[in-house]
């Protein structure tokens, strides 16, 4: 018997492949710490490796993502650093998707599976990855059946939106078509009780979806209509507390948010899928078109010293630009 059969749910095992060591299953002294710690200690491929590595650019990726910087590690052939999960914030982490999770189920068993948008597969052991179907809006009926085991599509997964044109792909929470066949895209968010003194407000002083937020949901009812979608002009963003302990109030709050009440989200959002264009440009060795090189050939950079700081291309892309700066 294989620790991993000791779980129920087995997923946060399977889809990051982690190896665990076999320990003995006599051993009640921490067993369970034992599984989850090493379970938790994933070392993640970076994001921006991916994109380094040609693959598209997540959405909530581009608000800091520096294209000069994919450009340089592209011509130096430098990996980007690998980052690895800190036990504590990676728990954090999947409580926070099983919660969304949790709350996304009850909402396709509210709204009905024939209005979702989405990918459903069966929980075929055989290959669990296999889709076994992928649609828009058309529901196939219940009678469809998994050709390996027989059993139906039961699995909800987030319909991925892939805006090729920009080298772009986004994943909205759960999408859903309304009473006048538009679709919405409904965030689902998990969020602390009280804030820590810092930026970021808590559940209970929360009055407003944040900005950041709206900006991702903004940026994904923009490319479902980049993809021709017959989407909605709001989106909707619902924050679950991690941490309730009022007895009167529930611990969801939900904002139905206007596009066009918020243009200037949408012209910032227009903004930053040009840097899609940029990095669709750009061949294996860093190089663009012409149109987006400067003096030294290489795109333009973000000029923020957060991100700045702690890349990798500082030195390369300062001493770049202070070459032919002075030529």
């Amino acid at each position: 018997m294989s620790l991993k059969n000791l779980f129920v749910n087995t997923s946060l095992i399977e889809e990051n492949n982690v190896k665990l060591k076999t320990k003995p299953l006599d051993d009640s002294n921490g067993l369970v710490s034992y599984v989850i710690e090493e379970s938790l200690k994933i070392k993640d491929i970076d994001r921006l490796q991916k994109v380094v590595d040609g693959g598209l650019i997540h959405s909530t990726l581009l608000p800091k993502l520096c294209v000069r910087q994919v450009a340089l590690h592209r011509y130096t052939n430098i990996k980007v650093e690998e980052s690895a999960h800190i036990v504590n914030d990676s728990l954090v982490w999947y409580l926070g998707r099983s919660l969304e999770e949790y709350n996304r189920n009850n909402l396709i068993e509210c709204v009905g599976k024939e209005s979702i948008i989405g990918k459903w597969t069966c929980l075929c052991k055989d290959d669990p990855k296999e889709l076994i179907h992928n649609y828009n809006g058309d529901w196939i009926g219940d009678d469809t059946t998994c050709k390996k085991c027989g059993h139906k599509p039961i699995k909800y997964h987030e319909l991925p939106l892939f805006l090729i044109d920009y080298h772009t792909v986004c994943n909205p929470d759960l999408s859903y078509f309304n009473e006048n066949k538009q679709v919405v895209n409904w965030e689902l968010k998990s969020i602390k009780e009280h804030s820590n003194g810092g930026q970021l407000s808590g559940f209970k002083e929360l009055e407003d979806a944040t900005n950041d937020n709206k900006k991702q949901a903004i940026m994904q009812n923009l490319i479902m209509k980049k993809l021709n979608f017959n989407a909605a002009d709001y989106v909707l963003i619902n924050y679950t507390s991690k941490a309730h302990t009022g007895f009167k109030l529930l611990p969801f709050k939900e904002y139905k948010i206007k596009i066009n009440e918020h243009s200037e989200i949408v012209s910032y959002n227009e903004e930053l899928l040009k840097k899609g264009l940029i990095i669709k440009s750009m061949d294996k060795n860093g190089m663009v078109s012409d149109e987006y090189k400067t003096k030294d050939n290489f795109p333009e950079g973000v000029h923020d010293k957060t991100i700045c700081g702690k890349c990798l291309m500082f030195s390369i892309c300062n001493n770049l630009k202070n070459i032919y700066n002075n030529n």
